[in-house]
């Protein structure tokens, strides 16, 4: 039947109107938002293990097969990112699956890495590491981050006596940093006791980060695990504020300042880096 409400639109050619259910925009509106609500909801109800799966590893040092967790290539959304690089994500902490670590003979590495390993390192692991390794109990459906963190000081002790990088050795002490950090913001507050030594442990890690990228930075050629040099410097004017070093952290900030090859990026974050240290540090 047709719409008599507005029968006299017809007059102005607008007659086509009349056809319409006067309410259909509200109706179709309220069909949106219940499929959006349905998406959030839906949304709602993922967790972290339904981002990572069993991924199947053979040992270079041992030739065991395990399985180790990673994060699916469908990661979820980045939600920011610390000054000092630290990726935070929604549902789960990818720092936690950065290290692969055989549960028979204890070598253990950042994945990217697990399988560049000469002979001579894989004797150094059988004779330091493998030797008097106990083992590790297997992975459930998302590591803790104990577990994280075992398995990343296991991947640190085996670059230590493979003679790894120092940049690699300093960039797992900063994923260990990162760690802590992502425990420590994980406790509820009747844990809040434990803040300080989780923030001391995440502390011992990023100095012992700070103290290795000094001696990459004169010793290593760029790139320098994965950065290009003002990326570097940048990272190292945020880690050097957080160990106190302010004078540094201000001379690495105005070297990425003037120069006129560091990215207009780049630049940016060094100016506000700058302006914090001014307002926040020095109190200017």
């Amino acid at each position: 039947m047709k719409n008599r409400l507005l029968n006299g639109l017809d007059q102005m050619g607008l007659g086509g109107l009349g056809e319409k259910d006067i309410f259909a925009n509200e109706l179709e509106e309220n069909a949106k938002n219940v499929r959006t609500v349905a998406k959030e909801e839906k949304e709602q109800e993922k967790s972290e293990v339904d981002f990572v799966y069993g991924k199947v590893y053979r040992c270079p040092v041992c030739n065991h097969e395990f399985k180790a967790l990673r994060v699916k290539a469908a990661k979820p959304r980045l939600l920011s990112t610390d000054p000092d690089l630290r990726p935070v994500y929604q549902y789960l902490d990818v720092n936690k699956y950065d290290c692969v670590a055989c549960e028979k003979c204890g070598y253990a590495s950042l994945s990217g890495s697990f399988d560049k390993i000469s002979d001579a390192q894989i004797k150094s692991i059988r004779n330091q590491i493998s030797k008097n390794f106990k083992g590790i109990s297997p992975a459930g459906d998302k590591y803790t981050y104990d577990e994280a963190i075992l398995r990343c000081q296991l991947a640190l002790a085996n670059a230590m006596v493979k003679f790894t990088r120092t940049s690699e050795k300093a960039w797992i002490c900063l994923k260990l940093a990162w760690l802590y950090r992502g425990k420590r913001l994980e406790l509820i507050a009747a844990e809040s006791n434990r803040f300080k030594e989780l923030y001391e442990a995440e502390m011992q890690y990023i100095k012992k980060a700070v103290e290795g990228f000094k001696v990459a930075r004169m010793k290593e050629h760029f790139p320098i695990v994965g950065m290009d040099e003002w990326t570097f410097d940048f990272l190292m004017a945020e880690l050097l504020l957080e160990t106190n070093e302010v004078q540094e952290a201000k001379r690495l900030v105005s070297n990425m300042i003037v120069s006129r090859q560091c990215p207009s990026r780049i630049k940016d974050k060094a100016r506000d880096l700058r302006d914090y240290i001014r307002e926040s540090v020095e109190g200017e």
